[in-house]
């Protein structure tokens, strides 16, 4: 009987570690206020800031090649 309560043991453990993660993500979305950001999605936004800006010029200007405009 002893085994089988050890093995539940080691089963809670990722769970218990997965349970963590989600309550910190949940804890930092509520720290931004109404929106939905975690604090790895501003990081990952940050990084990729210029990346969308060029992004989007590039995307504007294949938009008004489309059009005919360019």
């Amino acid at each position: 009987m002893q085994e089988i309560n050890n093995n539940k043991k080691y089963l809670l453990i990722p769970f218990l570690e997965l349970k963590q993660k989600e309550l910190i993500e949940k804890k930092d979305k509520i720290e931004m206020g109404k929106s939905t950001f975690t604090s790895m999605d501003i990081i990952q936004m940050e990084y990729t800031k210029g990346e969308y800006k060029r992004r989007l010029q590039q995307l504007s200007a294949v938009e008004d090649m489309m059009q005919g405009n360019g």
